[in-house]
């Protein structure tokens, strides 16, 4: 019984949390708040706003240890690239 309590806190906490990252030419902060197949909604804290995007290509820097993902911004009309945690 105790596991499964612990195995839905856990379930739980993962689902309510977002993904952070950065853009970098942008000089912001990045929160993936949703997805859904290749489509994102982030949080940019740059312009206060939600956008939503296409996952475009998706890399991961053994480096940096980030998730590079070039994202097609369907409000911005541009594509940017976010490194994730």
């Amino acid at each position: 019984m105790r596991y499964l309590i612990i195995l839905s806190i856990v379930l739980t906490a993962n689902l309510c949390s977002a993904w952070e990252g950065y853009d970098y030419d942008s000089d912001s902060s990045i929160d993936i708040e949703s997805r859904d197949g290749n489509t994102i909604e982030y949080y940019d804290d740059a312009d206060g706003e939600y956008h939503t995007g296409e996952i475009q290509d998706w890399g991961y820097d053994s480096s940096t240890q980030t998730n590079d993902l070039t994202v097609y911004d369907y409000d911005a009309g541009e594509t940017r690239t976010l490194d994730m945690e």
